[in-house]
């Protein structure tokens, strides 16, 4: 016969038991409601394009401003930007004022454009995007890592940048 003592311990280890295990439940639920909050901030912004926000970021990145100033000496008010694996048609950009002209290579040398940005690199995971991008006429080069800080109003915020300077052809 079991005394007194053990039956106790067995009622107190089933007790504890029983409330570890309703906690493990209770964690579970709480996270299945973290994600869907997670889940209809997503949905309130589907206009939202990661890649055509971070483009334009790494564009408005203070340091190249004063690079772009070379469209005014050489009278090309617009603002070309290479057409690519990574930069595709479609994308609403602006600069110096004007919507960015996306456009192949071939078309920017037939138009006789002189200044162009191409972007050579162009990676995202998560929260955090590694870009390279070129302004060839300036021989200029710009390396950046990025972070996307609110997703509800779609900003990418520049963590860090290095440019390059380079003999321009």
């Amino acid at each position: 016969m079991l005394g007194l003592k053990q039956i106790s311990m067995k009622i107190f280890l089933v007790v504890i038991l029983f409330v570890l295990q309703s906690c493990k439940n209770g964690n579970k639920s709480k996270l299945l409601k973290e994600d869907k909050i997670q889940n209809q901030v997503i949905t309130e912004t589907p206009s939202c394009d990661k890649i055509e926000a971070l483009i334009q970021a790494a564009l408005d990145i203070p340091a190249v401003q004063q690079y772009y100033d070379v469209q005014k000496t050489i009278s090309q008010p617009e603002f070309i930007l290479e057409k690519n694996s990574l930069i595709k048609e479609g994308l609403i950009l602006k600069k110096l004022g004007n919507k960015v002209q996306i456009l192949q290579i071939e078309k920017i040398k037939v138009k006789g454009f002189k200044a162009f940005v191409r972007f050579d690199k162009l990676s995202i995971d998560r929260d955090t995007a590694n870009i390279y991008f070129e302004y060839p006429i300036q021989g200029l080069g710009v390396e950046a890592v990025f972070v996307y800080s609110s997703p509800s109003t779609c900003k990418w915020k520049i963590f860090k940048n290095k440019l390059y300077e380079y003999k321009a052809p």
